[in-house]
């Protein structure tokens, strides 16, 4: 009788604790060896300047879009504005990335000779 009283009290124990740790509840135990935590990639970008340069004779502003896929203009670069982009730059479908959204990539897009910085754009 008492190893049946046994199982029983062990086997509830058992399904408590368990319950417990999977809910949340429990005491979470930190995980073995030093954690080091990444920095946010934000605060430790590198953001060079670039501007549009006129090299066709239309000097029509560039359209800035929320996505690489061009989706919505949020905003426009004129031409000879210096506007900032990540190093290296990020380019997808043909668009760079810039601090304000996506850009059509060309030669009118150059890389401007001021200092580049890091953190946030």
């Amino acid at each position: 009788m008492w190893l049946a009283v046994g199982l029983l009290v062990g086997f509830a124990l058992g399904a408590t604790l368990t319950a417990a740790s999977n809910s949340g509840t429990g005491t979470a135990k930190p995980p073995p060896g030093p954690v080091s935590v990444a920095p946010s990639p934000a605060a430790t970008s590198t953001f060079c300047p670039w501007k549009y340069v006129v090299t066709d004779g239309n000097n029509n502003d560039v359209r800035v879009f929320d996505t690489p896929h061009r989706d919505s203009i949020i905003a426009r670069y004129s031409p000879s504005e210096v506007f900032y982009a990540p190093e290296p730059p990020v380019v997808v479908n043909g668009m760079m990335k810039t601090a304000q959204g996506w850009i059509g990539q060309g030669n009118w897009i150059q890389r401007y000779h001021g200092a580049c910085h890091t953190g946030g754009p």
